[in-house]
């Protein structure tokens, strides 16, 4: 495992509502630890704290019955309560932390938890934050969706899990992704025309379903008939289905 590159982003959920921010509504953390060989680094970037501030960032857990804890901090704000750091450091396995932290140091060296977030959720967990963070959107037309999915448009790409980074290339052509949902069933599109430089992955062939945008439902059943300039113009997306237990892409 310890050859392996890791890179977990970490959900930050608000723990302490009586710590003082700078502004009125408090801004979301992104952090994320990562890990490749005998190396670890963890990133932190919020904005909104107090300016001025004493903080750390803490990663927590245990190794054969033995507590893992790693400090970094004090950290202090900028003028407009931002707060950065990148740190590397040595240590276990990433399996090792089961928490990280981001506290604030109190007049008498006190810690207050502010942010708290698990290193290792189920990876629906994951997805269902990535929606949440997402916007709902109408892709297909009803009758062309074999999916019959409820679709939501993704932009953030950091936080999209390490084993469907594979698609990242597609993805940032367009700028975007979108995820679908129907009950406990789970879907990834990929925006892309039907173009075989545009089909993600295709020599596995995991994405064989391509489906055009809402105006595109002429071509819905017979995509290959279309002529070489159509292919051209007629926007879409390429369809996988996510296996959230074995954490893998398969053909819908």
């Amino acid at each position: 495992m310890q050859g392996k590159y890791q890179k977990i982003m970490v959900d930050m959920k608000r723990e302490n509502d009586a710590w003082q921010f700078w502004k009125r509504e408090a801004a979301q953390p992104v952090c994320y630890v990562e890990s490749y060989k005998e190396k670890r680094a963890v990133f932190f970037h919020c904005r909104n704290l107090l300016p001025g501030g004493r903080y750390h960032i803490i990663l927590i857990g245990s190794a054969d019955d033995t507590m893992e804890y790693q400090n970094f901090g004090p950290l202090h704000t900028g003028g407009n309560g931002e707060l950065q750091c990148y740190r590397t450091f040595r240590g276990p396995e990433l399996e090792a932390y089961a928490f990280c932290l981001l506290c604030g140091e109190g007049e008498e060296g006190q810690m207050d938890i502010i942010y708290k977030g698990l290193l290792f959720q189920e990876d629906e967990h994951a997805w269902e934050v990535l929606c949440s963070q997402g916007k709902e959107t109408t892709v297909f037309s009803v009758d062309c969706d074999e999916t019959s999915a409820k679709w939501y448009r993704i932009e953030d790409f950091d936080r999209l899990p390490v084993w469907a980074e594979t698609c990242l290339p597609w993805m940032r052509a367009y700028g975007h992704y979108i995820i679908g949902r129907k009950e406990k069933a789970w879907f990834l599109g990929v925006p892309g025309r039907f173009l075989q430089r545009e089909q993600p992955l295709r020599e596995n062939e995991v994405f064989v379903l391509w489906q055009p945008i809402r105006g595109g439902e002429a071509f819905y059943d017979c995509p290959d008939q279309m002529s070489s300039r159509q292919q051209e113009k007629i926007f879409g997306y390429w369809i996988a289905e996510i296996d959230v237990e074995e954490g893998r892409l398969r053909p819908v």
